[in-house]
């Protein structure tokens, strides 16, 4: 049974190609389902028809201050952002390690440290009568 309901979702969504639309149609005709297939297809052209409304202004600034007010600050609390900011943490940390990783390279420029001295022992000579 759900698989003729999938297939009829798919039906409903265009999501089959024109062969198997006439598959899936031959089925419901022998079905129970053409009733309900009927019913869901009318609800489809129904809320095609329905044109959208533009968003007021200030909408979204709204919606996460009930929600933030209703769930006690759990979401949307502004502490979520660094200073207000519209700034995530997640990049706020990524620029403060920037920030002290360039202080630190600023600081502390590298030191030239000399190698150290080594004096090689004067070149010793073998004798000349040695084999």
């Amino acid at each position: 049974m759900t698989r003729k309901r999938d297939k009829i979702d798919a039906l409903l969504t265009d999501a089959v190609d024109g062969e198997t639309s006439n598959e899936v149609l031959n089925v419901l005709k022998e079905s129970d389902l053409q009733e309900e297939f009927e019913t869901a297809d009318s609800v489809r052209t129904l809320l095609a028809g329905v044109e959208s409304e533009p968003v007021p202004n200030q909408f979204v600034a709204k919606v996460t201050q009930r929600v933030r007010r209703r769930t006690g600050g759990r979401y949307f609390h502004p502490a979520d952002r660094p200073f207000g900011m519209l700034v995530s943490i997640d990049a706020f940390i990524v620029l403060a390690v920037a920030v002290m990783a360039a202080c630190w390279f600023l600081l502390n420029p590298a030191v030239d440290v000399p190698a150290e001295r080594v004096d090689f022992p004067p070149k010793i000579e073998a004798p000349k009568g040695t084999p």
